[in-house]
């Protein structure tokens, strides 16, 4: 009798698993990892946070022991290593340096600042008004002429950052359907091709021209426009999902700023599969500081959308400040995107003649935004 209650009572088994790992209940490997010089597969994977790997009770043994008390993190092991650590009279190392304002007043930007250059250039106090969101300004009007140039960046970007909120919700739209197949029991391709299909059909619906003779054509290349929206739409939500906040899809790279040779250029639209895969990791290094950063920054994206409507010109001034404020302490001031830049402006302080010339010109190189070419049209949808 004792043999078959213990036969129905289900043997508890001891898994050494990482804390990560055994908090969220998934798998650990490989079992037989060095620590801490090797992560967990899955830790590695999405740049988790990682510990050893132990069992259940010698987690809590550890929890509960006050000798074991940090022994997750290394310890010196005599004076010598302490004083390599903190660096001379205690000072902190450069590691430990965080981005932001310093105590003697200096300012360190996060490595990642060179992605959102659009954001800290850009300027908020015209914009909003028609001129300055429309495509183009009112050639009899000198001054919406003038706020549609001197809001150029803030219009680029919000064209950005509306587009990619849209791609956002498409990214959640297919993720929709695909689990809705997955509940009815097909496997994960069939799926795919189900959330793809059931997408396209609701998309292509209202694009179709019956009694064109280029109907079939037209068909194929919105299928394919679609399909390529999807893939991009999927990268963004991923990316937002995965750093917490939207305020990661303001990054908006020109190619004219200074990249480091380890910093990868955040091409998320147009890249391939393959050099997605390789990017992913590269933006979510901790060292680059993106997901510190836009945490810092949450909340800017919902200013930014607040302020195109904002009729209450008192509203409107203190939005602007606002965003000013929290992109200055965050990111600094914008730098010139190259060194040349800071020397021609000193060389024309001298000939107010050439200045306005000189500005506007330098304005007008900067309207080849290509950050969506070639890989998402929402006008065709």
């Amino acid at each position: 009798m004792d043999r078959a209650h213990r036969a129905t009572v289900p043997q508890r088994l001891h898994y050494s698993k990482c804390i990560r790992c055994r908090h969220d209940k998934k798998k650990c490997l490989p079992v037989n990892r060095t620590w801490p010089r090797q992560k967990c597969d899955r830790c590695a994977k999405y740049n988790y946070a990682c510990s050893p790997s132990m069992t259940a009770n010698q987690e809590r043994k550890s929890h509960q022991d006050p000798r074991t008390r940090g022994a997750l993190i290394p310890v010196p092991s005599n004076q010598g290593q302490i004083e390599a650590l903190m660096g001379l009279n205690g000072a902190p190392s450069s590691s430990e340096i965080r981005p932001g304002k310093q105590n003697d007043g200096s300012f360190i930007k996060p490595k990642c600042a060179v992605y959102f250059h659009s954001l800290m250039k850009a300027n908020w106090t015209c914009f909003g008004s028609h001129e300055s969101i429309s495509d183009a300004p009112n050639p009899n009007d000198i001054g919406s002429m003038f706020r549609w140039v001197y809001t150029y960046e803030a219009r680029q970007l919000y064209h950005a950052l509306s587009m990619r909120l849209a791609a956002v919700e498409i990214g959640a739209q297919y993720t929709n359907l695909f689990q809705k197949a997955i509940s009815y029991g097909m496997d994960e391709p069939n799926s795919r091709e189900f959330a793809s299909r059931k997408m396209i059909l609701e998309i292509g619906q209202g694009t179709r021209t019956p009694g064109s003779q280029h109907q079939v054509q037209d068909e194929d290349d919105l299928i394919r426009n679609i399909d390529k929206t999807i893939c991009v739409a999927l990268r963004w939500k991923y990316l937002v999902e995965t750093i917490g906040v939207p305020e990661v899809v303001l990054i908006r790279w020109k190619g004219g700023g200074e990249i480091e040779d380890d910093m990868p250029v955040p091409d998320i639209d147009s890249v391939s599969n393959e050099e997605h895969d390789y990017l992913l990791p590269k933006l979510l290094d901790p060292a680059l500081g993106l997901k510190e950063t836009c945490l810092k920054l949450s909340g800017v994206v919902g200013m930014i959308q607040r302020w195109k409507d904002l009729k209450e010109p008192d509203l409107r001034t203190f939005l602007a400040q606002e965003i000013k404020r929290r992109v200055k302490d965050v990111l600094g001031g914008p730098e010139p995107l190259n060194a040349s830049e800071e020397e021609e402006e000193e060389e024309e302080d001298d000939d107010d003649e050439s200045m306005p010339d000189a500005e506007i010109n330098r304005d007008a190189d900067l309207g080849s935004f290509d950050g969506w070419k070639g890989t998402i049209d929402f006008s065709q949808i």
